[in-house]
């Protein structure tokens, strides 16, 4: 016999982890990978009806399958998560511009990530990605790799700091002032002008707490 109760609580595992290391953000975010809609997933949630299986729990881990112990999903046996997840982070394998806008993160699917092990003697962080440009010069220089933090949405950004910012129009890693109903953004680099950016269409912040440079003679 299924015990739903046992999937119901695989889902909200599964959820709260996949969230915890940024790579989704809401319950609706996992409607894709289990290949279900918003009212049979908002159900499985809410542990209702017999919507919620284990071949979707399965389709979940395959979607996931740098974190997610798919044995466990189906049968519950071991883990939730992959035994080495803990000590790597995903490299998205993107650039995120130092010049002009790039292309989104979101873009990309956790499948896709490579999965670096964790840099221990930076502070904690979420995800690492390649700068591409010379406009953050001389702090980040093209061919750098970043390591990000994911901020909540009520966070105060600092204008001492530097902000890897996800809007419609792509992603920017650049110094963040706000302005009102937009933020402006700043290049180190003073042969490039600043730039405003709705704050509407922002759809992630996250701040840079560390790089890693290739040495060069």
């Amino acid at each position: 016999m299924i015990n739903r109760d046992e999937l119901h609580k695989r889902l909200l595992e599964a959820f709260e982890l996949l969230r915890s290391l940024g790579l989704i953000h809401t319950q609706s975010d996992l409607c894709e990978p289990m290949g279900m809609n918003p009212q049979n997933l908002n159900a499985a949630f809410q542990n209702r009806g017999r919507v919620l299986t284990s071949n979707k729990l399965g389709k979940l881990a395959d979607s996931y399958p740098n974190v997610l112990n798919k044995e466990y999903m189906i049968k519950g046996i071991g883990q939730i998560r992959k035994a080495n997840i803990r000590y790597q982070r995903p490299h998205i394998p993107l650039k995120v511009s130092a010049g002009g806008i790039g292309i989104a993160i979101g873009s990309m699917s956790e499948s896709e990530c490579d999965y670096y092990p964790i840099m221990a003697n930076f502070p904690d962080y979420d995800y690492t990605i390649s700068v591409e440009g010379d406009s953050m010069e001389p702090e980040f220089r093209d061919g750098d790799i970043i390591a990000c933090k994911w901020l909540d949405d009520d966070i105060v950004l600092s204008p001492n700091r530097i902000y890897v910012i996800e809007s419609d129009d792509g992603v920017v890693v650049k110094q963040v002032f706000d302005d009102g109903a937009y933020f402006t953004i700043h290049s180190l680099n003073p042969k490039y002008d600043d730039d405003r950016i709705p704050k509407s269409s922002i759809e992630r912040i996250s701040r840079v707490v560390g790089v890693v440079r290739e040495f060069r003679d």
